[in-house]
């Protein structure tokens, strides 16, 4: 071989610059591979959080419905995230693992429940498990295919303890609530019941959601009731009756005009596992009130026999005021306050305030001076006054003869104290001493409205029922029949009643807010509750409402 043919060779053998092409390219592989895996886990976290998400959410809705006439396991499939439900995810398929979802007894929480059947009322805690095919993204250029996700939620209405509670429920008291409900309609075992009774079988339906051990209910009802007579409500007697007092009566929960029939009481089921309510005619002062003869529960597992004991009486011959008795409500509440119990407001009416009379009338003491904000009375100022009533007339008759007013429109009761009312705005001349002052004989929709809410911010939930509720404004006779100003204009008895419905810091909160229509159409109705459009019947109403208020929360998944 020619030495130059050596020296090429040698050259050649040893030439590395290939090698570094080749290390680059197996390292540039290796990274890509790298992100891939990167991208590929992120996107199997995220998939796993929003799978476990929509099963948290599904088991909580089942558990919300658990012990009703619901199915919860309907209503958990109806939550979750397979094809159809509420909250199907875009870009995630999920499916329902075989024999899920799946109701519980959880004994931990109860000793003698059962979960046999898919509505049975012993239940008290549902299991979901959903599952997800996720694919890999950039990892199925090396061979990945999919992975396999699992999301298991264990959840039960009154986890941990529902919060305590002291319910107290408004009743509308007046004359209309002994119109028939509706033919064919079935309250509580009532066939063709008046609307009274529908109510009070609500209320039982109530009480069958609640534990005795924790939870307090009491009842008010309007109009007013005269205080000899009060207890005739939860008498048992048909014989019995109730003297309906002026709203401008009510001097507070000691005086000779009482909204308050039953107070904050417990006795209306033995136990929290009781299969019965007490039984009417005995001890038990709320069963006996909210009894109708003939009427009767069976819901939930839990009955009631009213047999023939008779307890509340409508008597009507006042109008609807309704500030006054959800004032009256909290004030009962806040008088009963216990650190960790919450305090809760149920309202049942047609909402149609405004029909009432003047609350009061008074005649000022001392002169109020032009901008002066308070006006002052002799004696005690009557608690029918509260804040939020309409001051709605001053008249001083001028030397021609001509009625001269200096309190602005719209001014209202910002706060009362003994003989001294303060207004919430300045008058614009000066009110001489003698001056009549009406207060309360307009804008009692929108006082109701207020009263709810200064309810709320003292940290009550406030729920409503609006019992053949109209959607439009005046002159239907149960709407608001007067002139409503702040702080709806025009406000009818469908929109007074959804903004009743109250959470401190969510006010108003929609969610609270139910209706029953009773069939009304078009331009009258019908008042639906958009949070609630599915319970509209009284009983169904009050049995969901007592199915949220022990609300729903999670479990460790291995709690037996």
């Amino acid at each position: 071989m020619k030495p130059e043919s050596q020296s090429l060779l040698l050259r050649l053998r040893r030439d590395e610059g290939g090698a570094v092409i080749v290390l680059v390219a197996a390292m540039i592989t290796g990274l890509i591979g790298l992100a891939a895996l990167a991208i590929d886990i992120g996107n199997l976290a995220l998939a796993q959080r929003r799978l476990q998400s929509v099963t948290d959410l599904a088991a909580l809705a089942g558990a919300e419905v658990i012990s009703t006439t619901s199915n919860a396991i309907t209503v958990a499939n109806n939550y979750s995230g397979i094809a159809g439900a509420r909250n199907v995810q875009p870009g995630l398929t999920m499916a329902m693992v075989g024999g899920y979802p799946q109701l519980k007894c959880l004994t931990t929480i109860a000793t003698n429940c059962t979960a046999s059947t898919a509505t049975n009322p012993d239940a008290n805690a549902i299991m979901v498990t959903q599952q997800a095919q996720v694919p890999f993204l950039l990892g199925q250029v090396f061979g990945f295919g999919t992975v396999t996700l699992t999301a298991t939620s264990l959840a039960t209405k009154g986890a941990g303890g529902p919060p305590p509670m002291h319910i107290m429920i408004v009743l509308d008291n007046t004359r209309s609530m002994n119109d028939q409900d509706g033919t064919g309609v079935s309250c509580g075992g009532i066939t063709d019941p008046t609307r009274v009774q529908c109510a009070l079988a609500g209320i039982q339906s109530l009480l069958t959601e609640l534990w005795p051990t924790q939870d307090e209910v009491g009842l008010i009802v309007f109009p007013p009731v005269n205080s000899s007579t009060a207890s005739n409500d939860e008498s048992c007697s048909s014989s019995a009756s109730i003297s309906p007092e002026p709203y401008g009566s009510y001097t507070g929960p000691s005086g000779s005009s009482v909204y308050s029939i039953v107070g904050l009481t417990n006795s209306y089921r033995s136990s929290n596992t009781s299969s019965t309510l007490t039984s009417a005619g005995g001890t038990s002062s709320l069963i006996n009130a909210t009894c109708q003869s003939g009427m009767s529960v069976d819901s939930n597992n839990v009955t009631g026999n009213c047999g023939s004991c008779n307890g509340d009486k409508v008597v009507g011959g006042e109008g609807t005021y309704l500030a006054g008795a959800i004032t009256a409500a909290q004030a009962a509440l806040a008088a009963s306050s216990v650190s960790g119990v919450q305090n809760v407001i149920i309202v049942l009416s047609d909402g149609g305030a405004g029909n009432a009379s003047t609350l009061w009338q008074g005649s000022t003491s001392a002169a109020t001076a032009t901008s002066g904000t308070t006006l002052t009375f002799s004696g005690s100022v009557p608690a029918a006054v509260v804040p939020g009533t309409a001051v709605n007339y001053e008249c001083t008759i001028t030397g021609s003869g001509n009625c001269t007013s200096h309190i602005p429109a719209g001014t209202s009761v910002l706060s009362v104290s003994g003989g001294a009312v303060t207004l919430s705005a300045g008058v614009t001349g000066t009110v001489p001493s003698g001056t009549a002052i009406n207060f309360g004989g307009m804008n009692q929709c929108n006082e109701a409205i207020l009263a709810a809410r200064d309810a709320a911010n003292a940290g009550t939930w406030v729920y409503s029922v609006a019992y053949e509720s109209y959607i439009e404004a005046a002159p239907n006779s149960n709407s608001c029949s007067d002139t409503e100003t702040a702080p709806i204009a025009n406000v009818s008895s469908c929109e007074t009643m959804q903004n009743i419905a109250n959470s401190p810091g969510h006010i108003p909160d929609a969610s609270k807010f139910y209706s029953d229509p009773m069939g009304l159409t078009a331009p009258n109705g019908p008042c639906v509750s958009p949070a609630n459009p599915e319970q509209t019947n009284i009983t169904a109403i009050f049995q969901n409402i007592g199915s949220r208020v022990p609300f729903a929360a999670l479990l460790p998944n291995g709690t037996q």
